[in-house]
């Protein structure tokens, strides 16, 4: 992990991170560089977007400090990008270490990614997924089926999302496919790849960290859950993905259940800055938010739960009520725009 790229802390905080680093490499390391360091000098930010896990969130505050920093966002990343001095890539892609370093030099960028309980991100899938949201018990009773599965991947990689998702879109295996490799392997090829991990069941908590790594300002980590779907899951439902994942998402759940034991270990440590940020987030729901409805991205059929921003806001308000509430199609759009001082000030656009 480059930590040693993080700096000024306070000393308990420091100890967090200590700890957090012996639990996620297993490895002592010195607090000297950032106890003795005044500024972060990461100059460009991966963020592997996953699916179904809090990412679109995350990418949220991702646009917003791309933004303030003047860093330039990649939207499909491509070695012709190499020679960008500040950058940062934050949407959906299958990660390849050869092409990703190639872009984003190891030694002056921060690679991290979220990851989520699989049981609930299996359900999560199934009922966003236009290809499977109306036939759900179908591809539950069916789901277990690798070939199976794998055929409908290789008309539709939407349907590569069924199983071992995260391990796919990580690179680690191929579309549908269980993973083969020992636990410690994946493990070990995670921390290779990437330099911090969090977890949907443990955002805020990882929202701190990520935080105190970036060196960020809690408003600078403020969010509302985006790009949610307006199905919600049965309890049968629940109960069925707890009792097949294993099968499903082997891969996914031996990271999974590792990482959750490195954050219930830290979470009582965090827990005062976890309540002052979810305390921050709860204020600007109830400045911004006026009320939710179903929207659809445009070009698709896609739906998800969407907000009206309140119209009694003053102009720096409404401009930063549009930012937290801004999906990724609408911040390519501010990105593209000519008009970029004004763009947010208006609360009519369309997905």
């Amino acid at each position: 992990m480059n930590f040693h790229y993080i700096i000024i802390v306070p000393f308990s905080f420091a100890a967090i991170i200590f700890m957090f680093q012996l639990m996620y490499t297993g490895e002592y390391f010195s607090t000297e560089s950032y106890l003795n360091n005044s500024q972060i000098i990461y100059k460009n930010i991966y963020f592997l977007k996953t699916h179904k896990t809090a990412g679109t969130a995350i990418q949220n505050i991702l646009f917003r400090l791309a933004y303030k920093n003047e860093m330039k966002v990649i939207k499909y990343l491509s070695i012709g990008d190499k020679q960008e001095n500040k950058k940062i890539f934050l949407t959906h892609i299958i990660h390849n270490k050869s092409l990703v370093e190639t872009v984003f030099q190891r030694n002056k960028s921060f690679y991290f990614t979220i990851i989520r309980n699989p049981a609930d991100q299996l359900i999560s899938t199934l009922n966003y997924l236009q290809v499977t949201k109306n036939n759900t018990s179908f591809y539950f009773r069916n789901v277990r089926n690798q070939s199976f599965i794998k055929s409908l991947g290789f008309k539709n990689k939407k349907f590569c999302l069924l199983r071992n998702p995260t391990c796919f879109d990580l690179g680690f295996v191929n579309c549908s496919e269980s993973y083969t490799g020992s636990k410690d392997k994946l493990i070990r090829n995670f921390r290779e790849n990437f330099d911090f991990i969090m977890l949907t069941e443990f955002y805020y908590e990882g929202l701190v960290l990520l935080k105190r790594m970036l060196n960020l300002k809690l408003n600078d980590v403020i969010s509302f859950n985006l790009n949610t779907g307006t199905k919600k899951a049965k309890q049968e439902e629940i109960k069925q993905a707890r009792k097949i994942i294993n099968d499903v998402s082997n891969g996914d759940q031996i990271l999974y259940e590792h990482f959750f034991k490195i954050y219930k270990s830290l979470s009582v440590t965090l827990s005062d800055e976890v309540k002052q940020l979810k305390n921050i987030t709860e204020y600007y729901r109830k400045i911004c938010i006026n009320t939710t409805e179903i929207k659809k991205y445009k070009h698709t059929t896609r739906e998800f739960i969407g907000y009206i921003v309140n119209l009694n806001l003053n102009e720096n308000q409404l401009k930063f009520c549009n930012e937290l509430t801004s999906v990724e199609p609408i911040w390519f759009d501010f990105l593209a725009s000519g008009n970029k001082k004004n763009f947010f000030n208006s609360i009519q656009w369309k997905y």
